[in-house]
């Protein structure tokens, strides 16, 4: 098994389902990668929402479906979750961001 890595999304009511409904998680996940962040904080007028990378070194797929069904359930998880994205490399993203500079001053 590969690495594994989750935001864990929480904090007011409706938290993680307004996370889900309101930004794309991958990309979510690489600002935060290239911010070097470990958790960031989203203060919106109407939701709070706190997000947690978690890495692991193995997780069995088997498992994280026991996790959300029988830990977080149906109800909590419009409260907090944890959403599975692609692992990324911090000088990857850097090396692609530089490039894409480079093709706009072209």
């Amino acid at each position: 098994m590969s690495k594994k890595v989750y935001l864990h999304v929480y904090g007011s009511d409706y938290a993680a389902m307004n996370f889900d409904f309101v930004y794309k998680k991958q990309a979510f996940y690489e600002e935060m990668v290239r911010d070097g962040l470990q958790n960031k904080t989203i203060n919106e007028e109407m939701y709070y929402i706190e997000v947690v990378i978690r890495e692991f070194n193995e997780v069995d797929d088997d498992f994280v479906a026991f996790v959300k069904k029988d830990i977080i359930g149906y109800d909590q998880s419009e409260h907090y979750n944890i959403f599975e994205v692609t692992p990324v490399d911090k000088n990857e993203l850097d090396k692609q961001q530089w490039n894409l500079q480079q093709r706009k001053k072209s």
